[in-house]
Parts: structure tokens; C-alpha cells; sequence
């Protein structure tokens, strides 16, 4: 699964688009939604994983970086 696949969005999704897509998917994952330790440590494993997402496509070098790495992945 890409990053953009996780965020639900296109591959040429503007960095508001991105924003938009985190702060709707932050709220379904979010700890502080869960009730349980045990669900409140997979919700905070799963929020640094999409704010790792948010902040490489955000990052328009990191961007192009990500972007050429999936490109090749395809060639092969």
C-alpha cells in the first residue's frame, strides 16, 4: 500500500488535499478515541505512521524522493 493509498488520496493530491485527508483520518485513529491501553498503544503506533506519511508528502523533495522510489519499484 502507497502512502497515498493509506491517506485515500490521488498521486497529484495538492499538500492541502494531504492535510485534509490526515486531519480526516487522524481523527478516526487517534488514542485519545480509544478506550483500552492496548488499543491506545496501536492508535499511537498507527498516528506516528501517518504523520510519517504526512510529513514526506508534504516535503516536496521528500515527495519527489518517495515518488521516484514507487516508479521504480514498478519497473521491476
Amino acid at each position: 500500500m502507497t502512502y497515498y493509498e493509506e491517506l485515500g488520496v490521488s498521486c497529484d493530491a495538492s499538500p492541502e488535499e494531504i492535510r485534509k485527508a490526515y486531519r480526516n483520518t487522524s481523527r478516526l485513529l487517534h488514542p485519545d478515541h480509544q478506550q483500552s491501553a492496548e488499543l491506545r498503544r496501536v492508535a499511537e503506533a498507527q498516528m506516528r505512521r501517518l504523520n510519517h506519511v504526512v510529513e514526506t508528502l508534504c516535503d516536496p523533495a521528500a515527495r519527489a524522493e518517495y515518488d521516484e522510489c514507487l516508479r521504480e519499484s514498478r519497473r521491476e
